[in-house]
């Protein structure tokens, strides 16, 4: 079959290429959650079945289809199934009999392909046989932990995250190295957090409990006045039903979460070269604030022409002063 980059080929439940394929749309989704497709194929199109695959040639987007939909009202079949991603989620590594945790040593290919087999996924995915160079040693996985978040999260430990690759009908997996490239973020600074927290806990007026709590200009939070006049920034915090100790403890995280002194936002992600995991970096120099974000998320969308765009969601924001 001739190949080329965006071929969209079905296979049997062999992995055996049938034909390629001409979706009214197509969009694959995988990372932090989803991790699955959805296909949609026109009446006058040959039936496709469960079990079967779905891949673009040369690239980490394809999967298994487990189920159909007949769109009456659009004329169409709907496909719903898996992506490589999501037959990894829907996998648990599991400690070994009488074990309290899975334990892992070895290079990172060899260990890849041991899990991969322990998952009973080896008819369909291989792992390259080449060494990377790069040894885990008494890597333990969290107990029963899904597949796809478990190896990546062992691979993140070698600065790696998982590569799956669907070609001529071989699904590889394998690890490569976390890229950190830079996006521009609008940046903002502020001098001015909460810093005095008027606590108010259990009982009426008078004889109600009150508490006082200061924030300093790090953002440590005590019983401590540490600013005053302008500077002094005051709320409230109504926690009618407390006790002293809880109302410091509770006053307490309250305050501290109120100590923000920058903020950062992606102004967009403009790059589409991106895998998960992958870390997005922005430094403003103005502002003295650097932000640092991993990708969660990549959505793959094709429509009727063949035209593809990719949309990525990023996780966790870390917001400092200073360059990353």
């Amino acid at each position: 079959m001739e190949r080329n980059r965006m071929i969209i080929v079905y296979a049997d439940s062999a992995m055996k290429d049938v034909r390629t394929l001409k979706p009214i749309s197509l969009e694959f989704a995988f990372g932090s959650d989803e991790n699955d497709f959805e296909l949609q194929m026109p009446y006058s199109a040959p039936r496709l079945y469960p079990f079967c695959y779905v891949y673009i040639d040369g690239t980490e987007l394809g999967g298994m289809i487990t189920d159909v939909k007949n769109d009456l009202e659009n004329k169409r079949l709907v496909y719903h199934g898996y992506t490589w991603q999501g037959l990894l989620e829907h996998k648990i590594l599991e400690p070994d009999s009488g074990e309290d945790y899975l334990t892992v040593s070895g290079e990172v290919n060899t260990v890849l392909g041991t899990l991969i087999s322990r998952i009973g996924l080896s008819e369909l995915m291989s792992v390259d046989s080449a060494s990377t160079g790069l040894v885990i040693t008494n890597y333990q996985f969290n107990r029963y932990v899904d597949a796809y978040e478990g190896l990546r999260s062992m691979l993140n430990t070698l600065g790696l995250t998982l590569s799956i690759v669907c070609t001529a009908g071989k699904v590889l997996v394998g690890a490569i190295p976390i890229k950190t490239m830079s996006e521009k973020a609008t940046t903002e600074t502020f001098s001015q957090p909460v810093n005095h927290l008027i606590c108010l806990g259990k009982g009426d007026l008078a004889q109600r409990i009150v508490l006082h709590l200061y924030a300093d200009e790090k953002g440590n939070v005590s019983q401590t006045r540490t600013f005053s006049g302008v500077k002094e920034r005051t709320e409230t915090y109504d926690y009618s039903n407390a006790e002293r100790d809880k109302l410091l403890e509770d006053g307490t995280k309250r305050l501290q979460k109120l100590q923000v002194f920058e903020n950062a936002k992606l102004a967009e992600i403009a790059n589409d070269n991106y895998s998960i995991d992958d870390k997005i970096t922005s430094y403003d120099s103005v502002t003295d604030v650097s932000l640092t974000v991993p990708i969660e998320k990549k959505i793959v969308s094709i429509d009727y022409r063949g035209k593809l765009e990719t949309e990525y969601k990023a996780g966790t924001e870390t917001i400092k002063r200073g360059e990353a």
